[in-house]
């Protein structure tokens, strides 16, 4: 597994990405990684990435929603992946106010780091005309962990 595609998978994590745990209409517990994005190229990036980094294949999506932009939703429902990005630091559930930068991340080199960062920008940042760069999180600490990054 290469760090640096890591990096950035978990930057779309950390961006439009989500673990959910959700009881299946048979009693059982589904344990799944979502990703959504109204851009088609992320979203094959993002599938990419993650049959590289977990060897397995998720599936893309996408309901037409009338008078609305389309949105691609990529699901995987496997609870040994799931138990795989959990401890990487991608919170369960809602990830206001508890995404951090993961702790790996932190510690990781500096390629690494802007991997994580580029992923992150992707999905919930632009650049602005001038250069500046603006972030979408409710976390607040997650994204002052993210401007010492």
């Amino acid at each position: 597994m290469k760090k640096k595609d890591l990096a950035l998978f978990l930057g779309m994590m950390s961006g439009d990405g989500c673990l959910c745990i959700s009881n299946s209409s048979r009693g059982y517990k589904d344990y799944v990684v979502e990703f959504y994005n109204t851009n088609i190229s992320k979203m094959e990036l993002f599938s990419d990435l993650f049959s590289k980094l977990f060897d397995s294949p998720g599936r893309i999506n996408y309901p037409d929603r009338e008078g609305r932009k389309r949105i691609y939703k990529f699901k995987k429902y496997s609870k040994e992946i799931f138990d795989k990005i959990a401890p990487l630091g991608i919170p369960v559930g809602l990830k206001k106010e508890k995404l951090r930068v993961p702790q790996m991340i932190k510690e990781s080199s500096r390629e690494e780091k802007i991997a994580f960062f580029e992923g992150f920008l992707i999905t919930d940042g632009s650049i602005r005309k001038k250069g500046d760069i603006l972030f979408h999180s409710s976390s607040k600490v997650f994204l002052e962990e993210l401007s010492t990054l």
